[in-house]
């Protein structure tokens, strides 16, 4: 079949590589545009759980498994504190349903604000498991926000909540 560029057959690769490469984006991620749809709020945990178990059932003992969780904010949106227990509530709901699911590490990407990647990376750590954070870099080296990389770095160092990092 035709692929996207970039894109190799998932054919010629392992099942297992296969399947562990494809991340379940459900859940926190939308969790703004989607304030009040008690529907889907019923199954984004049970989403969650269920994706991350089918990657650690097919990964078996060989492959390490990492639960991808995105931003709850929008993209460019400022921080709210008065938003940040509905934040920390979903983040919580996410990083305890891949955990139960098996997951290795929890894997934090896409979040543009600094305070939001710490909050996320707080949550997470407070399910045990490893945390590894990324970040957006243009290549005037700040992130989406204006913020220089150092000052991220140096943040995402000093959080013990952070095991490691990427950009």
């Amino acid at each position: 079949g035709r692929h996207g560029p970039g894109e190799e057959d998932a054919r010629q690769r392992p099942p297992a590589l296969a399947l562990v490469d494809h991340r379940v984006r459900i859940g926190v991620g939308d969790r703004s545009a989607r304030r009040g749809d008690d529907d889907l709020d019923a199954v984004v945990a049970a989403i969650n759980r269920a994706a991350a178990k089918l990657a650690r059932d097919v990964a078996g003992a060989d492959a390490l498994v990492a639960g991808s969780m995105g931003p709850c904010m929008r993209p460019r949106q400022m921080w709210q504190e008065s938003l940040s227990e509905e934040y920390r509530a979903a983040f919580l709901e996410q990083a305890t349903a891949l955990a139960e699911g098996g997951v290795d590490a929890l894997y934090l990407e896409t979040v543009d604000h600094l305070h939001e990647l710490l909050l996320a990376a707080s949550v997470a750590r407070s399910v045990g498991l490893p945390v590894f954070a990324s970040f957006t870099v243009s290549p005037r080296g700040e992130t989406i926000l204006g913020r220089e990389i150092e000052e991220v770095v140096a943040a995402l160092e000093r959080s013990p909540d952070v095991d490691g990092m990427g950009i």
